[in-house]
């Protein structure tokens, strides 16, 4: 790669970079020819940008982005795996493929400027994905002003019930009293 060539690298992964929210860094070592491509697949049909980028080019890409981070993570052969808004997305595939693949290790990765391990990167992969999460918070919101409705409504039934209550026991005391 001549040097026109890493610079227009550098400046196509530093826009990326910028419009992305997740990156995801992993070692590659030991993964066949099928095996990537399986992996890229995968990831291409999540909507996922997959690539192996030399660590220095990265680095200088990563200099004054959100991305940063990244360059603490730098050993070895890198992949890295990026996305432009739903964190958990790049994670989950990672994470899948690297359980039948031993050869894939997480590195690590930065998510909207902050670094996380390799071990915070595959707990991320098991959180929910954006729409499920949506799904719940609605579910939750939905279901929300029906339970305050009830307690609302409960309240002057109970304060019903208690003037009942109460008047029944005046009366019957009233009765008893009478009796005597």
């Amino acid at each position: 790669m001549n040097k026109a060539d890493k610079e227009k690298l550098v400046t196509y992964l530093r826009r990326r970079f910028e419009e992305s929210e997740v990156l995801i860094m992993t070692d590659y070592r030991g993964l066949n020819v099928e095996s990537m491509s399986e992996l890229r697949r995968r990831l291409r049909e999540q909507g996922v940008e997959f690539r192996v980028v030399k660590n220095r080019l990265l680095g200088l890409a990563a200099q004054d982005t959100d991305m940063a981070g990244a360059s603490s993570s730098l050993e070895g052969p890198t992949a890295i795996a990026l996305h432009a808004s739903e964190v958990s997305i790049p994670a989950r595939v990672l994470a899948e493929f690297a359980k039948s693949n031993e050869a894939l290790k997480i590195k690590g990765g930065v998510i909207c400027g902050k670094l996380y391990s390799a071990r915070q990167i595959e707990a991320i992969s098991r959180l929910p994905g954006r729409e499920e999460l949506l799904a719940m918070l609605a579910g939750a919101l939905k279901s929300g002003p029906g339970h305050l409705l009830g307690v609302i409504s409960a309240m002057p039934r109970n304060m019903a019930g208690v003037l009942f209550a109460l008047k029944e026991q005046k009366h019957s005391r009233v009765e008893n009293e009478s009796r005597i």
